[in-house]
């Protein structure tokens, strides 16, 4: 019976001591600027997939609107040579 609650003090005591470790290490970290660096570094990536996001939109709308040019000049040929044909 003795012996129960010293193993859950030990268990309790591992628990603990890992939680605070764990704050601690958190504490040191926000202390020393890593958590800063980690903040601008997960920032700047953020900001250059928005870059390349909008890249890829700039770049489809511009092959869309050279498709669309050589379309016209396309049948603005078509409607030329129809009309010398007349």
């Amino acid at each position: 019976m003795n012996k129960l609650p010293n193993v859950l003090s030990v268990k309790l005591y591992a628990i603990l001591c890992a939680g605070l470790s764990t704050s601690l290490c958190v504490s040191l970290l926000a202390g020393c600027g890593a958590a800063d660096t980690g903040t601008a570094a997960a920032t700047a990536a953020a900001a250059k997939a928005k870059e390349a996001e909008q890249a890829r939109q700039t770049l489809d709308a511009v092959q869309q609107q050279l498709n669309q040019s050589q379309q016209d000049a396309a049948q603005h040929l078509r409607d030329a040579e129809a009309n010398n044909g007349k």
